[in-house]
């Protein structure tokens, strides 16, 4: 059984982060001022800019960008960096062998075998965001097989999940807290996923 911790990174935090990191895996990513260069497993490299354009003087909200590699990932084969704005965050990760790159809100937890991952975003069921998203690996490629909220509560509200357990690959087991209004309790609702043949469904549990 896996069982995934939430993780949180503070911009701040990852920043202070990518020194460790890169110490520890210099030989596949180096830093050289505004430039990450990683080295690919396929012998080609891949380079990402930082962009400095943040203000006050000059502030370009699309050319304020700053990368910071957080760590390679050897079992799930993947690179990961954080993408941070004058305003937000990305985690990414990118393909060790093709350097393809995918941007994800929250940090990535794998299931079991490494197939599936989850992203768990802060959902404000007012802005039409999904809080749950389900990707899968298909060899170097990935593809989203499920977004939505499946706690959505009939009064609204700004629900966080969290995930408690990834028994198996079929199944996924969260923990939805929705805050509605300035209520200092949150109401809470379990969520099992399960992949069907029809796809992932949702049951939601008061």
């Amino acid at each position: 059984m896996s069982k995934v911790e939430p993780v949180q990174y503070s911009t701040a935090g990852r920043a202070a982060l990518e020194p460790g990191a890169l110490a520890l895996n210099r030989a596949i990513a180096t830093r050289d001022g505004g430039r990450l260069t990683l080295h690919l497993a396929s012998g080609a490299s891949k380079t990402l800019f930082d962009t400095n354009e943040c203000g006050p003087d000059n502030l370009v909200y699309e050319r304020c960008v700053h990368y910071h590699f957080l760590g390679h990932l050897q079992k799930q084969q993947f690179f990961l960096l954080s993408e941070s704005f004058y305003e937000g965050a990305n985690f990414v990760l990118i393909d060790e062998v093709t350097g393809e790159l995918q941007r994800f809100g929250d940090l990535p937890r794998f299931s079991p075998t490494g197939n599936h991952l989850l992203i768990l975003n802060d959902n404000d069921e007012g802005d039409g965001d999904d809080g749950v998203e389900i990707w899968r690996r298909h060899g170097h490629h990935l593809t989203r097989e499920y977004a939505g909220s499946p706690a959505e509560s009939s009064t609204g509200g700004y629900t966080h999940y969290y995930l408690e357990q990834w028994p198996d690959e079929a199944h996924i087991d969260l923990r939805a807290e929705t805050f509605v209004g300035a209520g200092p309790v949150p109401e809470i609702a379990r969520v099992r996923l399960s992949i069907t043949f029809a796809g992932w469904k949702a049951e939601v549990r008061q």
